[in-house]
């Protein structure tokens, strides 16, 4: 899945091949995150978040993942 936020745009914009979704995505409460990259520009931000439930420590697993 791949989340799109922007903020500055016009009312109702619309990114060129994403489609507004009806529904929040479900996930279960007890599954962990890590970010793992962030980019933000002026109009534009992209971040890549990993959600699992199999994880038992954010940082050593995000530690892991970089090396």
């Amino acid at each position: 899945m791949a989340r799109l936020r922007f903020k500055g745009t016009p009312k109702g914009y619309q990114a060129l091949g994403f489609h507004r979704s009806p529904e929040d995505p479900v996930l279960r409460p007890d599954a962990r995150h890590v970010e793992l990259a962030t980019l933000q520009a002026e109009y534009h931000g992209a971040s890549v978040i990993v959600r699992i439930v199999f994880m038992e420590d954010e940082y050593v697993q995000k530690m892991r993942l970089r090396e």
